[in-house]
């Protein structure tokens, strides 16, 4: 209920019974027992929540995922629902505009899993695919380009995935095999392929296994 910044841990007024949280930029968000989310935080353009508000218009909510200015619901029927920002399509609803109220994300079914990076968003499929639309100025969304996208496309190069990561602006995947894939911004190293850059498709972690101390 302030903007008083704490040392130490403060109870979130009004939320009860909360089964997941997601923490993104400067909002955060929980999904609740019922499957509902609740939000709070900085609000479209400069608005503050201070305590939490119920999400409009989602029901059925499993999972949540959270980026620097939108956030992402999977429901049970498959499919995703997001919010927020939407200047490079992140909702994925085909359009840039930002709206009050979750959209439909087109062109999506059979979703097991939803992660959101600072722009861009990704799911993971029961057939192991990816997919993945929004931002794409560092090859983000794995799909051979830097175009953005507005629904989504897929991650090509890459079947059998079980998990899904979205960093802020690139993203992994655990596969079946064990092994790990990377794709997007690598300027700091972070796809783990010992190369720089951006990379447009997925890479390969590179494992090296050393003495631990």
């Amino acid at each position: 209920g302030t903007t008083r910044n704490r040392t130490r841990p403060v109870d979130v007024k009004a939320l009860r019974g909360a089964v997941q949280i997601a923490v993104g930029g400067t909002h955060s968000c929980a999904l609740v027992r019922s499957g509902r989310v609740r939000c709070w935080g900085v609000n479209g353009a400069g608005g503050l929540d201070r305590r939490p508000v119920d999400v409009k218009g989602l029901r059925g909510v499993v999972q949540i995922a959270v980026g620097a200015t939108h956030s992402c619901a999977l429901v049970k029927s498959g499919r995703v629902r997001c919010w927020g920002d939407n200047r490079f399509g992140q909702l994925g609803d085909g359009t840039t505009t930002s709206p009050d109220v979750p959209v439909e994300v087109k062109n999506l079914r059979g979703a097991v899993q939803v992660a959101v990076g600072s722009e861009h968003s990704c799911a993971l499929l029961k057939s192991g695919r990816v997919r993945c639309w929004g931002n794409n100025r560092f090859g983000q969304l794995g799909d051979g380009t830097i175009l953005d996208r507005h629904t989504p496309v897929d991650v090509v190069r890459l079947f059998g995935a079980l998990q899904l990561s979205a960093g802020g602006w690139h993203a992994c995947t655990a596969m079946r095999d064990g092994t790990v894939r990377c794709w997007g911004s690598r300027q700091r190293g972070e796809l783990g392929d010992g190369t720089s850059g951006y990379q447009l498709v997925p890479s390969r972690v590179v494992m090296t296994f050393g003495s631990l101390r």
